[in-house]
């Protein structure tokens, strides 16, 4: 295999995956058309790389590295549930942060970081969010958006120790997607 398709991000503790995989199975209850997030898998993305040769990725280790040299790891506050797109005809349902800041400066330094190695910087501005699902198709869409409504409104913040920069690898499966993890950084 002469590429491998790959993305930076932070793996969550175990306790927020929990916590999440139950808000996931609240909101399968609507039986919308949603391919939902394995919770094993979930994590915060700060980068996705994409299609890039296996050549390179001592090269991505190393700039990984060199910019998580420093860096502190911090608690950040899970504190609500969004979508991308309009509740009533959502294309993603997410997870957000109270306080971005801290994500965004080790997003901002690892567009900087790999910007040398040829990975362009994002268009978008960075929005730190867990993905727990992608919408499919409009069916049970108003059941959803009304579980994900009561859900925003009931949700409980948590406590989330942001302690790792890691390099993963996604391998496409017919079960979904396998997450692979090729070099942790652990933050201090």
């Amino acid at each position: 295999m002469k590429s491998a398709r790959l993305f930076v991000a932070c793996d969550l503790p175990a306790h927020v995956k929990t916590r999440l995989a139950a808000i996931q199975k609240m909101l399968q209850q609507s039986g919308a058309d949603v391919k939902w997030a394995e919770p094993h898998n979930l994590h915060l993305t700060l980068k996705f790389l994409g299609a890039t040769d296996r050549e390179k990725i001592p090269e991505i280790k190393k700039a990984l590295d060199a910019l998580s040299r420093g860096q502190k790891s911090f608690v950040a506050q899970l504190d609500r549930l969004g979508t991308f797109g309009p509740l009533s005809a959502p294309r993603v349902i997410w997870a957000g942060l109270r306080d971005e800041t801290p994500l965004r400066k080790i997003a901002l330094a690892i567009e900087k970081g790999l910007l040398p190695l040829g990975f362009p910087q994002e268009a978008r501005r960075f929005q730190a969010h867990l993905t727990l699902g992608r919408i499919r198709s409009s069916r049970n869409r108003v059941a959803l958006a009304d579980l994900l409504a009561n859900a925003q409104e009931t949700f409980k913040e948590e406590a989330l120790r942001v302690d790792n920069i890691t390099l993963f690898e996604s391998l496409l499966d017919t079960a979904g997607p396998v997450y692979n993890d090729l070099h942790r950084i652990r933050l201090l």
